[in-house]
């Protein structure tokens, strides 16, 4: 199955795993399914709807473009039990050589070969109470740059581990906090050119298309005091 994004298109193989195909020949690809086992798939318009399980739970995968990258919506009936932790998509082929980037305070890079331990908890809780409100990480590849977003992020942790490969992995898990499915779990990737500025640009888009970003005087017609931020070296 395949499936064209603005900038990328993305395949699927016999085993449910995505490939991320952009310019320059940049190329991303699911090393597994995370937890989930594939049963099968199919092309909805310009949908594909993926049918996974989660032990026997059923969870489909809806994968649709969206602005310059696609969205995957984790979906499972309201009230279908949700036994386990869901952790989906997993993680990707690396290089040694890939910077792995993540919104953890004023930013953290590091190579995926770096053979140090991090200096960060192994576990991230994302949201805006957690220990990353962007809820943003990726990876730089040379010019090329790949970034995944969780856009609902009250029960999702990042997870940073070192994989079989030796190499430094992020990936998503999703928290079966009250036992049920409840409602659709939404990530965002994308991926292009242009480096870490062009990542940041197609992050900011995505915020602003969102609503998050708000000029000067958009916030003083709400605070009035918000006039003061103007010219001051210190907020």
């Amino acid at each position: 199955m395949k499936l064209q994004a603005k900038t990328f298109t993305i395949t699927v193989d016999s085993l449910g795993r995505l490939t991320l195909s952009g310019p320059g020949g940049l190329t991303f690809a699911q090393k597994g399914t995370g937890n989930l086992t594939y049963r099968g798939g199919k092309e909805t318009g310009e949908k594909l709807c993926l049918c996974f399980t989660l032990g026997e739970t059923p969870v489909d995968v809806l994968c649709a473009p969206a602005d310059d990258g696609v969205e995957l919506a984790i979906t499972s009936p309201e009230n279908t039990p949700m036994p386990a932790d869901l952790d989906y998509p997993g993680t990707w082929e690396l290089l040694g050589s890939d910077i792995q980037i993540m919104a953890l305070g004023e930013g953290l890079a590091f190579r995926a070969d770096d053979p140090a331990e991090l200096p960060i908890p192994r576990r991230l809780r994302l949201g805006s109470s957690g220990d990353s409100s962007m809820s943003l990480w990726g990876v730089l590849r040379g010019d090329g740059w790949f970034y995944q977003s969780a856009l609902t992020n009250s029960d999702c942790e990042l997870v940073v581990d070192r994989g079989c490969d030796g190499l430094w992995h992020q990936s998503p898990r999703w928290i079966a906090e009250k036992g049920v499915f409840g409602y659709p779990r939404i990530l965002r990737i994308a991926l292009g050119l242009g480096g870490l500025t062009g990542l940041a640009a197609s992050y900011r888009e995505l915020v602003t298309r969102r609503g998050f970003v708000r000029t000067i005087a958009e916030k003083t017609r709400a605070v009035p005091n918000s006039d003061r931020f103007r010219g001051a070296s210190n907020v």
